[in-house]
């Protein structure tokens, strides 16, 4: 008898997870015959295209993954765990407290950059630099506040990429207007450097970023000099003094008025160092 009752119990769980899954099977191949066609202005893909060459990732697979379209996005579950890619007509959007979106989101874009002309997993350097604050790229912003991770890109844009750069570690006088290089300085690196001269305010503006740190309590000192090397004037900033706001990195941008024109016109070159 006892046996009996184990085989029932047996049987019937069974039953219980053939139910289940079959309802799931179910439920998701209705939403995925119905789900709409979303289409993105000024690109040939569409939204659909996005969430079903991302299912057919790599990544997907390893994961457990599916998903579908609806109105307003792409309605994702890796792990278990749901992510709502939400839509505004140019960009998506995720916001989530967990750590694996950073993972989820960043396969998400490798699939939408392939669909505007990369190849394979060629833009997956890119976005991981990105997340480590050491490189820019216009369309595409990360922000982490209080464990809690937003996330956008823009489909209507191919993302610059990323490119190995020269690597400066000292006080290298470069001339205003190359920036061609990442300065790496006592365990900080300093990326997106730009130097503008402003003829309208006879100002110097030298703006860019420095990957995340723990510590930005560090003196950022911008020289600047004439065609010959000679020092023509110089600013000091604590980096403390600019706020993050969440970003993998800290933007900065100092400006320096020079009142003097014929002193204005003979800088031509610069260089960086930290203290």
């Amino acid at each position: 008898m006892k046996d009996i009752n184990k085989k029932i119990v047996f049987f019937t769980a069974i039953a219980v997870l053939l139910i289940g899954t079959i309802t799931f099977l179910l439920i998701y191949r209705n939403n995925k015959n119905n789900e709409p066609l979303i289409g993105i202005d000024n690109v040939s893909f569409t939204l659909n295209n996005i969430k079903e060459n991302f299912l057919a990732s790599q990544y997907s697979k390893e994961h457990s993954c599916y998903g579908f379209v609806y109105e307003n996005g792409i309605q994702l579950t890796c792990d278990k765990i749901n992510y709502d890619f939400t839509f505004d007509g140019v960009e998506l959007f995720l916001d989530s407290d967990d750590p694996k979106s950073q993972d989820v989101f960043k396969y998400v874009v490798n699939e939408i950059e392939k669909l505007h002309g990369y190849e394979g997993d060629e833009y997956i350097e890119t976005i991981d630099k990105i997340f480590l604050g050491e490189f820019v790229a216009n369309g595409l912003s990360f922000t982490r506040n209080d464990e809690k991770y937003t996330y956008s890109v823009d489909l209507t844009r191919k993302l610059e990429e990323y490119k190995n750069l020269e690597i400066v570690n000292d006080t290298t006088i470069k001339n205003i207007g190359d920036t061609s290089y990442e300065f790496n300085l006592l365990g900080y690196k300093i990326s997106n450097v730009e130097v503008i001269k402003s003829d309208i305010i006879r100002s110097l503006i030298c703006t860019g970023t420095v990957s995340e740190s723990n510590n930005y309590n560090v003196n950022l000192t911008i020289n600047y000099y004439d065609d010959s090397n000679n020092l023509i004037t110089s600013q000091t900033v604590n980096l403390n003094e600019f706020e993050t706001f969440g970003n993998p990195y800290l933007g900065f941008a100092m400006t320096l008025e020079i009142a003097d024109q014929a002193t204005y016109d003979l800088i031509t070159k610069y260089s960086i160092s930290l203290s």
